[in-house]
Formats: C-alpha cells, sequence, structure tokens
C-alpha cells in the first residue's frame, strides 16, 4: 500500500501588515488628524475671535450707558453748562488725573477726558426760606436748616445726610449747592464744615409733628477747598445776594478718561491694556474724592484705546446744532456747529457752551487677542484726531486685532 502525505500550509504565526501596508496607513491616519487637528484650531480660533468681539461690544456699549446716564444728569440742580461739562482735548503724555498716590492715574496720551458735574446722587433738599432763621451768613461762616417734613407737610428723608457723616462723626469735603429764593441764576458752591442732628416740633398743617432736623456748618469764605468750589459759582465769589436758600443739595464731580494700562500690571514692555475709568473728584480741583475706594476710581471698559468728545454748539443761536447748509447739503466737518469733529475746526469762531445743546461721546474697542487671519480696516480720522494709517499696513501685526467703534449724542435740551 501506497501511502501518500498531503502538506497543508498553516498560517504562520507570525504572519501580519508588510511594512509598506503600515507606512501607508500611518501616513493617511497622519494626513486625517492633522486635517482634523487644523479645523480644531481653526474653530477654536474662530469662537475665541467672537468671544473677543463680544466682549470688547458689551464692554463699549456699558461705558456708554453710564456715560450717556451722567451727561444727561449734568447740571442738574442749577449748575450752567459751561460749568457741568467740561472737555480735556488731546491730552499729552504724562497727564494725571489725581495728584496724590495711589490714586494717580495716567491718561492715555492723545485721547480726551470728559468731567461732569452735578447733583447726581443727593435729593434736592427743600428749605423753608420764609423762616429767616434757616440760613443766615456771618463772615466766612454760614449756617443751614434742613427739616425732614417742610411745613407743606412735605416729606424729605435726610438719609443722603447722615451717609455723609462718617462713623467718627466727621464729614469730608463735601461741595454744598445752594439755590437763592430769589432767583435761580443765584446759587453758589461752598465747603460743608459739619452737620448736627437734633429732634424738635413744628406747626405743620396746624397739627404738632415731631421732625427730624439738620443743621449744617458751611464755609462760604477762606482757605480749604472753598476757593475752588467758589470759581464754580457766578462770579467766583459768595452772592452778597444771596441772603435766602430755597434748595440745597450736593455737588458731585466725576472725570471719564482711558487709564494707562498693561497686560501686566506696571510693566510697560508688556502689551497695552487701557481701561476707560470714572473717577469722582472734589470739585473743581485735581484731587480725587477721599470717599469709600470703590466711589474714587472705577473701570467701566477694558480695552479701550481711544476716547474722543465733540459739543454740538448753536453757533448762529437757531435753536439746532448743523451738519448741513439750508439746502441740505452736507457741511464739511471743520464747517459745521460741532467743536472738535476735525483736526481743522476754526476755534476762532464763537464756540460758547452756554449755547451748548449736544455732547457726542466715541469709543474706540478692540479685541484682547489677535486675529492671525485678519487685518482690520485703516482709520483716517477719529473726531479730531488724525490717525491716517495706510490702508496696507507696513507692519500687519500690528493691525491683526479687531476694532470696534461706538459714537452717541446726547441731547442736552433733555435737562
Amino acid at each position: 500500500m501506497v501511502k501518500v502525505l498531503l502538506q497543508v500550509n498553516r498560517p504562520s504565526r507570525e504572519a501580519g501588515f508588510t511594512a509598506l501596508e503600515l507606512l501607508v496607513t500611518a501616513a493617511i491616519m497622519v494626513s486625517v488628524m492633522s486635517l482634523v487637528l487644523t479645523a480644531v484650531d481653526m474653530n477654536a480660533n474662530v469662537t475665541l475671535v467672537q468671544t473677543d468681539v463680544a466682549d470688547v461690544q458689551q464692554s463699549i456699549r456699558v461705558a456708554q450707558r453710564d456715560m450717556q446716564r451722567m451727561v444727561r444728569m449734568a447740571g442738574r440742580g442749577g449748575l450752567p453748562r459751561p460749568v457741568s461739562v467740561v472737555v480735556q482735548q488731546d491730552v499729552t503724555d504724562g497727564t494725571m488725573i489725581g495728584t496724590v498716590d495711589p490714586d494717580t492715574r495716567e491718561v492715555l496720551a492723545e485721547t480726551d477726558i470728559l468731567t461732569v458735574r452735578g447733583v447726581f446722587n443727593s435729593p434736592l433738599f427743600r428749605i423753608d426760606a420764609s423762616d429767616a432763621s434757616t440760613f443766615s451768613v456771618a463772615g466766612e461762616d454760614a449756617t443751614l436748616v434742613i427739616d425732614d417734613r417742610t411745613k407743606s407737610a412735605f416729606h424729605q428723608p435726610l438719609d443722603a445726610l447722615h451717609d455723609l457723616v462718617a462713623a467718627d462723626d466727621t464729614v469730608g469735603p463735601e461741595a454744598i449747592l445752594i439755590v437763592s429764593r430769589q432767583s435761580d441764576t443765584v446759587y453758589a458752591i461752598v465747603e460743608l464744615a459739619g452737620i448736627t442732628f437734633t429732634n424738635t416740633v413744628l406747626d405743620i398743617q396746624n397739627q404738632a409733628v415731631n421732625v427730624e432736623r439738620a443743621t449744617l456748618s458751611l464755609k462760604v469764605g477762606g482757605a480749604g477747598h472753598v476757593p475752588a468750589y467758589l470759581s464754580l459759582s457766578p462770579g467766583g465769589i459768595f452772592p452778597p445776594t444771596l441772603t435766602s436758600a430755597l434748595f440745597v443739595a450736593v455737588v458731585e464731580e466725576y472725570s471719564f478718561y482711558i487709564r494707562e494700562d498693561y497686560s501686566i500690571p506696571g510693566d510697560d514692555t508688556s502689551p497695552l491694556s487701557p481701561k476707560l475709568t470714572r473717577a469722582r473728584m472734589v470739585p473743581g480741583t485735581a484731587l480725587p474724592h477721599p470717599g469709600a475706594p470703590d466711589n474714587i476710581a472705577i473701570d467701566i471698559a477694558d480695552n479701550i484705546f481711544d476716547f474722543q468728545v465733540a459739543l454740538g454748539i448753536d453757533l448762529d443761536g437757531d435753536g439746532l446744532v448743523e451738519v448741513e447748509d439750508g439746502g441740505g447739503t452736507p457741511l464739511a466737518p471743520d464747517s459745521d456747529e460741532w467743536l472738535w469733529n476735525d483736526a481743522g475746526d476754526n476755534l476762532a469762531l464763537p464756540w460758547a457752551t452756554t449755547s451748548l445743546k449736544q455732547v457726542r461721546l466715541s469709543i474706540l474697542g478692540q479685541t484682547a487677542t489677535a486675529d492671525r487671519q485678519y487685518i482690520s480696516p485703516a482709520i483716517d480720522s477719529f473726531e479730531n484726531r488724525d490717525y491716517s494709517e495706510d490702508v496696507v499696513p507696513t507692519d500687519p501685526s500690528t493691525r491683526r486685532y479687531r476694532r470696534r467703534i461706538l459714537q452717541s449724542a446726547v441731547d442736552l435740551r433733555n435737562l
């Protein structure tokens, strides 16, 4: 018998992909992962840019609302417009807000400073002008009496006056507005020296009523802050005709400006990160108000690189701020009735702020991070500030940041 042996080839346990197959597979995987990572990176960059743009837009909107509110209230209590709205244009490098450390703030060069004054938070307290004892002046001192309920039964809580008295029963250098009974054009701003609170009984509409009384001690002459306060009064003096008071309130002053700041605080070699800031000041001075820290200087918007203010002034007395001629043709920016909206404004014209009708606020914000695939459009001018940027920048890295501009005009005729 012949035996036939059949050999069956079994796969080797060491058989697998060839080196070429592995290389091809690896190349495909690297290509796919590269595409996926590129898409993820692009998506992350787009998300970051969109977030930055949303942040800067929200930031400048919040800042605009804050300034609009303050500008609309500027002059409340009877202050004239030349006193209630003041603009310092295109400040030089090294300009400071405040003169005492650590409250000193350096303002970003070539930007504007807007200062507003008025009765922002204080009530307008009514005084019983028919009673001669409620207001008296003796030399450089004066005394004024405010009751929390007038003889006409008008209720006016004195909480705002209580807030002026510190825990040690002292008062800060508050500016007090006194409006005369004779006319609202007769007024003075004087310095508060002290407040005494007592309780008394008054005959109000034939009824005996318990009232709280605040007696204010005032400085109407002499040193201290009196000269600065009186400089905001008509003629810069205490009016001799101011012998009876009808209204009294606390005057406040706030300055809006761009505070020069950097990504690493104190390191001016790090990227610039300026802040739009609101600072409370002692009226008529360069001194920060010595109140609570939160009331002195508050950053209200980040990454603000320019702040410009233009004033709409009625030059011809027709009640309008004209931006076009009688035929409807727009006037050139240097010949309309807007001051500081063009570098070529004719400053020889009678730009009297007594005829101020509108205040235009312009903010230029910039994103915190750069966009590698973007170049911001060139800015030729921003109000009266000349940028003259090249359409194609010589150094594209300086224009990789997205910028947003927001302008709003506040009509002072609403006051």
